[in-house]
């Protein structure tokens, strides 16, 4: 966790109401953080770059670094998930079924994209999606578990189990599902609204 001393902050409304950009006086840096989050990933941007948030809008960066905070929540903030007790045959086909989702969205995704390095395979349970020089996501299934694990590039390493009444795949740390963890950084990755 990042403590920040005692300053003063400048507050600037930013894309939504959730939203702010802080000016931090101290770091000399700008901060992007929502308030009404459950959990970060604090992650350096290199000078000059463009960070393109999923409703379309471009933050260019200043000489110095940027430090964006992006926060995983649920779109129904009242939403708590449960994990729920899955027979094996029911765990497979759950599974299954999202492990095929996903590999027909990216493969469909990968013909829109202009990305000379942009790969998808799929085999015995493991997903692995090269997004270039942003990295390599690798999902796979955990039959033991009965889990569906995560390995991002940019937020590392996540364990999903099943919510039978939401129907989600969802990490019990901090209440996100797959599929908004995904959207949200491959958003941020391809430039353009990902919406598995």
């Amino acid at each position: 966790m990042m403590m920040i001393p005692r300053m003063q902050h400048s507050f600037h409304s930013f894309l939504s109401r959730k939203t702010f950009l802080i000016k931090n006086n101290f770091f000399n840096n700008l901060l992007l953080v929502s308030r009404f989050s459950t959990s970060c990933i604090i992650s350096r941007v290199k000078p000059f770059s463009l960070i393109q948030r999923p409703g379309g809008t471009f933050i260019k960066t200043e000489n110095h670094g940027i430090y964006t905070i992006r926060w995983y929540t649920s779109t129904d903030q009242n939403i708590k998930y449960t994990f729920s007790e899955l027979s094996d045959s029911t765990y497979h086909q759950l599974s299954e079924k999202t492990m095929e989702k996903l590999l027909e969205y990216l493969e469909t995704l990968g013909e829109k994209i202009d990305l000379k390095d942009y790969d998808v395979e799929y085999s015995s349970g493991v997903l692995t999606l090269r997004c270039g020089p942003s990295g390599t996501y690798v999902i796979n299934k955990q039959p033991p578990n009965k889990q569906i694990w995560l390995s991002s590039p940019i937020s590392g390493p996540k364990r999903y189990d099943y919510d039978l009444k939401h129907q989600k795949w969802f990490c019990n740390r901090d209440n996100s599902t797959l599929d908004e963890l995904l959207n949200e950084e491959l958003s941020t990755i391809f430039n353009m609204k990902i919406d598995i």
